[in-house]
């Protein structure tokens, strides 16, 4: 494990950064983990972003990288803040800390402080480990890898690796990788999956994917439960039923390319760690199934369909789904939800006219002052309250 932690912040501090660094010793660190893109006098210069709510969204052209930040209860907008890898994911989970998750190519955590929007911690990860997810427990990260059978643990202060969860014995016969992606502290039980996908194929076909239930003390599996769908997409706890529902998309395309609705949602009872039910199949809902986001009893997704991206809200009573909005073909780049305001927020990739769109959960209806221009097409998302 290569760990080279280039640090802005105090060491030991668990989320303070230091504003009155000069811009030059960001640039540096920022130089020095190959990140594209440079800071800007003014971008240097702002004073630290309000205590209110907002969203962050990584933002991106495929080429060069960015992170931009709209206000939720207070109106500002921080486009292209740092540079990040053009392939990135963010994660947040509560507390100082914001969490960009560099990936192929890049293979680094980037630590956002919340009240200024400063990098404060980077380090490295093995080459070519691809890391996915984050989970945080005591002021340990846990982070997964599609390109390691591992989950690597590390201090949230400094970046140290303290320990790492061997998933070896997960890995599919093809390519020799579990490919850990998701995982989701429920309580104190620690959540993974694996998606064991073909990568040896063109498309990466799905096999026997699989759920997790990690013992973080003695660092290592307690139970393996066999999803009854491949290529799963993220999962979602509901704390009122105790169920884990994960969305599995199975193949993307048929051998004609249209899209392959051969998926489904699977509610996963934790109580007995069993697969309870399955909510609703692709074929149902007429395309591919992505990462959901928990309101009011339903899933909130993008469906891929062959002739446009629908969001829609599904039950978690049924599975029926209520259509929210439908944009182009593939021009979803993230959803995020706001509960304490009952709104939606969607990154809108649409070519030409990228935008943050804004819908009311209430009424499913767009906002008035929608369509917010985020410097660059917006991608992963997160509500930092």
């Amino acid at each position: 494990m290569t760990s080279n932690p280039f640090s802005l912040r105090t060491r030991g501090s668990a989320g303070t950064g230091d504003p009155s660094l000069p811009g030059i010793i960001r640039i540096l660190a920022v130089a020095a983990l190959g990140l594209s893109g440079c800071l800007t006098q003014e971008e240097t210069s702002k004073p630290p972003v309000s205590e209110k709510a907002f969203l962050f969204s990584v933002t991106t052209d495929y080429k060069t990288g960015s992170y931009s930040a709209f206000g939720i209860d207070s109106a500002f907008i921080r486009n292209s803040i740092e540079p990040i890898h053009s392939d990135a994911v963010v994660r947040y989970l509560g507390g100082n800390d914001i969490f960009v998750i560099n990936r192929l190519g890049r293979d680094n955590l980037q630590i956002v402080d919340r009240h200024n929007l400063r990098t404060v911690l980077q380090f490295r990860f093995d080459a070519l480990s691809n890391p996915q997810d984050i989970a945080l427990k005591d002021s340990l990260l846990y982070v997964s890898f599609l390109g390691k059978n591992k989950i690597g643990v590390y201090n949230e202060s400094e970046g140290a690796l303290k320990g790492e969860i061997d998933l070896s014995a997960y890995a599919d016969s093809s390519d020799q990788l579990a490919e850990a992606a998701d995982l989701l502290f429920v309580g104190s039980d620690l959540y993974a999956i694996t998606e064991n996908l073909d990568t040896k194929t063109p498309n990466w076909n799905p096999l026997t994917a699989h759920l997790l239930k990690i013992d973080i003390a003695a660092r290592k599996v307690a139970k393996s439960l066999e999803l009854p769908f491949g290529n799963p997409a993220g999962m979602t706890y509901d704390s009122a039923s105790g169920k884990l529902y994960v969305p599995c998309r199975g193949s993307y395309t048929d051998t004609d390319f249209t899209v392959k609705k051969d998926g489904g949602i699977v509610g996963i009872d934790l109580a007995r760690f069993a697969v309870a039910d399955t909510l609703a199949r692709e074929a149902d809902l007429g395309g591919n199934v992505n990462r959901a986001q928990l309101y009011d009893g339903r899933l909130i997704m993008d469906l891929g369909t062959d002739l446009a991206e629908k969001v829609v809200a599904i039950s978690l009573h049924d599975g029926t789904a209520k259509d929210i909005v439908q944009l182009d073909p593939y021009t979803v780049g993230d959803l995020a939800v706001d509960a304490a305001t009952a709104t939606l927020f969607i990154g809108d990739r649409k070519k030409g006219a990228a935008s943050l769109r804004i819908f009311d959960l209430a009424t499913f209806s767009e906002k008035a002052g929608s369509k917010v221009d985020l410097g660059m097409p917006p991608g992963s998302m997160a509500v930092i309250r």
